[in-house]
């Protein structure tokens, strides 16, 4: 389904990575190439209810605005 009627439909949406921008440049958004990007691996992401670390890996080049 087109993003644009997605959002239209007022219902929680999730989008991972590329998703993520689709659903911002429908939503009017603009995005733009980091300059060097973020890539790193062992991110720590901490599940607040639980207190538990995570090690997640990052890999970025587009941001939105």
């Amino acid at each position: 389904m087109h993003e644009r009627k997605v959002l239209a439909l007022k219902k929680p949406c999730f989008g991972i990575c590329l998703g993520t921008q689709l659903m911002a440049l429908a939503a009017g958004a603009q995005t733009y190439k980091l300059a060097f990007g973020h890539r790193s691996q062992n991110q720590p992401c901490l599940h607040l209810s639980t207190q538990r670390c995570y090690l997640t890996s990052q890999n970025h080049r587009l941001c939105d605005c």
